[in-house]
């Protein structure tokens, strides 16, 4: 396996390229799935809770919580950072889930977004985020200094919430 095909299967990877950075918490995982970037942030010492839709997702995980990524069910401001970590392209309102990341991310808080900049061969159908989309629903949701970069076959968008 070489190349572009070598990206989509290093999905590890990508998911703990989501948490790079992030140095306190709490910190929320938005589709957290197999659970790799609570994983990460637990190893650096960082607290923090998974949601995800699917209860089987969940089993055998601490510190998750079953929840839909458009009604966010903690207080506003009460995360450090939140983190989608492969997980966007799997909701299909994008504007929601990023308004709603926003809206629990504490003053100065980090939102860290990394998914797939093109549909992988093996997942045909999937609502892929639009990167521009997402960069201004960040910028509108109160979030300044919005950056985008293209690593390999994902994008990584970082942003700080504003006040």
């Amino acid at each position: 396996m070489r190349g572009r095909e070598q990206g989509f299967s290093n999905s590890e990877k990508w998911l703990r390229r989501a948490v790079q950075g992030i140095s306190v918490g709490p910190v929320l995982d938005v589709g957290t799935g197999g659970g790799t970037c609570l994983s990460a942030l637990r190893s650096k010492g960082i607290f923090a809770i998974g949601i995800d839709i699917s209860l089987s997702s969940l089993k055998g995980k601490r510190n998750v919580v079953q929840a839909d990524s458009y009604y966010l069910p903690f207080k506003d401001r009460a995360f450090k950072a939140v983190v989608f970590g492969m997980s966007l392209h799997h909701m299909d309102n994008h504007k929601r889930c990023v308004g709603e990341a926003a809206r629990v991310l504490d003053k100065e808080g980090w939102l860290s977004v990394v998914d797939w900049w093109e549909t992988p061969p093996f997942h045909r159908g999937w609502d892929m985020p639009d990167v521009e989309r997402i960069q201004s629903y960040a910028v509108c949701a109160g979030l300044g200094k919005v950056k985008c970069t293209r690593e390999g076959v994902v994008f990584r968008l970082w942003g700080r919430k504003i006040g």
